[in-house]
């Protein structure tokens, strides 16, 4: 609905009437085939900034003075640090009473990742370095073939990345709309879709900036639904979201890779928003009403044990491609069952714990009433979020087949045990001893992510 249909509202706020003042996101409804404005269009750019912290630990079995009953000891090792800048532009069209159509691609301006030894950490004592994912000198996408990094405490620096790894598609219901009714809440219902459209991932060690995508080549479904309620000068809302995985795309590295592998699926996501906005001043311009609100929020999200890319993914990508010179021992073997070695790239993605993320943002926006572009707002808010300590790698070893009977079909074993079996279809190309079994996994904490937000809307 569009906001200047709220002005004779705003007036009855000021005879001492319970109404609504103004229309915030969360209470917005795109709408169609009203009486007295036939099509409602709206426009969003969003801009955002974001800083990712965290440290990287290594589980670190018979560390001297730890005893066997000891919790399993974790070993300072890295310092996780990327930045990401991303632009989305959205559009949202009425198509029906209180239903609109919803298109969003967000494009990555820039993303760049390094890694450099914790605090009291060097290369003589960095398990990372002592076990061969990286050598002394590290490695630097910015000069593959130069000297790394030698000195200082950086050890390695990813190939800035870029472009598309989605668009979003969607379908917003308003089943309750306080415009029309202000006994009611505004009650949002939402689908969208999430395909990919990027190339996935990639690390090419010899040439860095040939392979610099953001896409992770998976498509996903977020569904939706919040709800919010103007009362007089304040607008409490909640917001409640799940993501899951739909598949992915033929050379994405969520692809199977068959044999014991439980699962190669995403990780799923879920969340819940709590906040409230208030209308700080506002007054009568020569369009329409000018105001300006802040806004607050608190945000917990959960993350659901899966596969994902990690803080060090493209470490592992760099350790597990097979070359001519200098290890690479996280290379995995594509069938167990072959005799020898049929060497595979590692992906990279691998098997996170589930984990909490929890944090808020507090923000402003001003609104303005053009007689040319119709309704405007523009707002920024920054936000922090701290996620719970968590293991990054802990592929399983494989599935035990049942054993082969006249009621049970292939596949099966022989054998009549309750063990992975080596060199048979039990085994999981996807697991790699040195950083998936217990006491040499990878885990990161102290984890936090620091956002600014800058957004403009157009509401037609």
């Amino acid at each position: 609905m569009r906001v200047w249909k709220l002005r004779t509202a705003c007036i009855a706020a000021v005879l001492g009437v319970t109404s609504i003042c103004w229309a915030s996101p969360h209470s917005e409804v795109a709408s169609a085939l009203d009486e007295d404005d036939r099509f409602d269009l709206h426009l969003t750019l969003d801009y955002g900034f974001e800083l990712h912290r965290a440290n990287v630990l290594r589980e670190y079995a018979g560390l001297p003075g730890t005893a066997p009953t000891d919790p399993m000891p974790l070993a300072k090792d890295l310092r996780y640090a990327s930045s990401r800048q991303l632009l989305t532009p959205r559009l949202e069209v009425g198509v029906f009473t209180d239903l609109a159509f919803t298109v969003a691609l967000p494009l990555v301006l820039s993303d760049s990742r390094s890694l450099s030894f914790a605090s009291g950490i060097d290369r003589a004592t960095s398990t990372t370095v002592r076990d061969g994912l990286l050598s002394d000198s590290g490695f630097n996408a910015d000069d593959p073939n130069g000297p790394g990094f030698a000195t200082g405490d950086t050890i390695f620096r990813g190939p800035g990345r870029a472009g598309l790894d989605q668009i979003h598609l969607g379908l917003v219901w308003a089943a309750m709309n306080q415009t029309r009714d202000n006994t009611k809440p505004t009650w949002k219902i939402g689908a969208e879709p999430r395909l990919a459209i990027g190339s996935p991932m990639r690390l090419d060690a010899a040439n860095p900036g040939s392979d610099t995508g953001v896409g992770r080549g998976l498509h996903e479904l977020r569904l939706w639904t919040s709800f919010a309620r103007r009362v007089g000068w304040a607008e409490p809302y909640m917001a409640i979201w799940w993501l899951t995985p739909l598949g992915q795309s033929g050379d994405s590295a969520f692809e199977s890779l068959g044999f014991g592998q439980e699962s190669s699926a995403a990780q799923q996501r879920g969340g819940v928003t709590f906040g409230a906005e208030f209308e700080v001043w506002r007054r009568a311009g020569a369009s329409g009403p000018q105001w300006i609100t802040v806004d607050g929020s608190a945000y917990l999200e959960a993350n659901f044990e899966g596969r994902g890319y990690s803080e060090m993914w493209e470490v592992f990508q760099y350790a597990g491609t097979p070359r001519e010179t200098g290890p690479a021992p996280l290379v995995l073997d594509a069938d167990p069952v072959q005799p020898g070695r049929q060497q595979l790239t590692h992906p990279g993605v691998t098997a996170i714990e589930n984990y909490l993320r929890v944090g808020g943002h507090v923000g402003a926006k001003g609104h303005f009433t053009t007689a040319r572009f119709g309704d405007i707002d523009v707002g920024a808010n920054f936000g922090i979020l701290s996620s719970q300590s968590h293991t990054i790698s802990y592929a399983d070893v494989g599935e035990d087949l049942p054993t082969c009977s006249a009621a049970v079909s292939q596949p099966c074993e022989v054998e009549d045990n309750a063990v992975v079996d080596p060199d048979t279809a039990e085994v999981n190309p996807g697991y790699v001893p040195l950083i998936d079994f217990a006491g040499s996994r990878y885990r990161v904490d102290d984890i936090f992510d620091y956002i600014v937000r800058i957004e403009a809307r157009i509401l037609f």
